[in-house]
C-alpha cells in the first residue's frame, strides 16, 4: 500500500480526519492552530473556518452540521461564525480539555479527556446521550483514537502516554462498557499511539505519531499490515472514497511538544499534508451525534 499526498495541507498538528460520503468531501482540523478544513474531491477546493481556539477532535450532528471539540465540550458553529455549547464536559476543572471522540450507532459520543500536563492516569473518557455527560472509564493519561468492533461487541481506545490500545466489552443497546483489557502495546521505537479506526473486517488501524506509520492490528491485536508515510508525525486516519475503501491519514509538522526544525521540514517536505493510500479493505461509515441540543451534558 503506497500513500500519496491527498491535499497540500501543511498542517501544523492535523487530526480528526472525517468523511462526508454525501458531498464526496473529507474533513480535518489544525488542533493548535484551531482551524477546521474541508476538501471537496469532487472540485479540489479547500474551505477553512477559523474557530479561534485550539479544536482537538470534529464530528457532526444529525443535519450533517459539524461540531468541535474544545476546552470544556462541544460546540455548534453556527452561519454566521458563532459557536453554540452543545455539550459541557469540565468546564470547571482548569488544565483539563477533550482529546478524540467518536459516535456509536445509537448516536451517543464518547470523548475523552486528559489533564493537560499529561498527569499519569488523569486521562478519562465519557459518554454523552440524552441524560447528559456521564463518566465511563478512567485511569488513562493521553487517551486517544476511540472505534468499534463492526458488530459493536468491543470498544477500543488508545493510550498515547502507555503506548497501548485497550479494549473494553461493550453492550451497544445500553451503551455500556467492561471488563477492559489490553489489546495491544506499541514499542516506543515504533511511535506513539494516536488516532485509529476500524474496518468492515474488524481490523484496527491505529496512527504512529513519531513513527512514520498507521498499522493495521486483527482482531485477535496480531500486526497484519503497515502503511509507510514519508513523514514522521502521523495523527489520525479514517476510512473514505465512494466505495469506503481509501484510507485518508492526516499527518503534523511538530512532536515532542515542538515544531519540527528546518532539517526536519527539508528531509519531509510534506509533513503537516493529508496523505490517501488505497486499501483492499472496507472501512465503516461513521456515526453522527444524536444528542447535540443546547447545553446537553451539562455538569460532567
Amino acid at each position: 500500500m503506497t500513500p500519496r499526498v491527498a491535499i497540500h495541507a501543511k498542517a501544523t498538528l492535523g487530526e480528526s480526519p472525517w468523511w462526508d460520503g454525501m458531498a464526496g468531501a473529507v474533513w480535518w482540523v489544525d488542533l493548535p492552530v484551531g482551524t477546521i478544513q474541508r476538501h471537496d474531491t469532487r472540485t479540489g477546493r479547500t474551505e477553512m473556518w477559523d474557530v479561534n481556539e485550539p479544536v482537538t477532535a470534529l464530528l457532526f450532528d444529525e443535519d450533517r452540521q459539524p461540531l468541535v471539540a474544545c476546552a470544556g465540550g462541544i460546540r455548534r458553529l453556527t452561519p454566521g461564525g458563532g459557536r453554540q455549547a452543545v455539550v459541557v464536559i469540565e468546564a470547571g476543572e482548569a488544565g483539563r480539555r477533550p482529546n478524540d471522540a467518536a459516535c456509536d450507532s445509537r448516536g451517543r459520543l464518547w470523548i475523552s479527556t486528559l489533564d493537560t500536563s499529561y498527569a499519569s492516569g488523569q486521562g478519562r473518557l465519557y459518554r454523552v446521550s440524552d441524560r447528559g455527560a456521564e463518566l465511563m472509564a478512567g485511569d488513562f493519561t493521553i487517551p486517544n483514537g476511540i472505534g468499534f468492533s463492526p458488530d459493536e461487541t468491543l470498544m477500543y481506545v488508545a493510550d498515547s502516554y502507555q503506548a497501548s490500545i485497550d479494549v473494553f466489552d461493550f453492550d451497544r443497546v445500553a451503551g455500556t462498557i467492561s471488563n477492559r483489557r489490553r489489546f495491544a502495546d506499541v514499542e516506543r521505537a515504533d511511535g506513539f499511539p494516536d488516532g485509529l479506526c476500524v474496518d468492515c473486517e474488524g481490523g484496527i488501524w491505529l496512527a504512529l505519531f513519531g513513527g512514520g506509520a498507521v498499522r493495521r492490528y486483527s482482531p485477535g491485536g496480531e500486526v497484519v499490515g503497515q502503511v509507510d508515510l514519508p513523514v514522521t508525525q502521523v495523527t489520525s486516519c479514517a476510512f473514505g472514497g465512494e466505495a469506503m475503501d481509501v484510507l485518508y491519514i492526516t499527518t503534523a509538522r511538530m512532536g515532542d511538544g515542538r515544531p519540527l526544525t528546518s532539517a526536519e521540514l527539508e528531509a519531509q517536505p510534506n509533513a503537516g499534508d493529508v496523505f490517501v493510500v488505497q486499501t483492499d479493505v472496507v472501512g465503516m461509515v461513521p456515526h453522527h451525534f444524536a444528542h447535540a441540543h443546547p447545553a446537553a451534558g451539562v455538569g460532567a
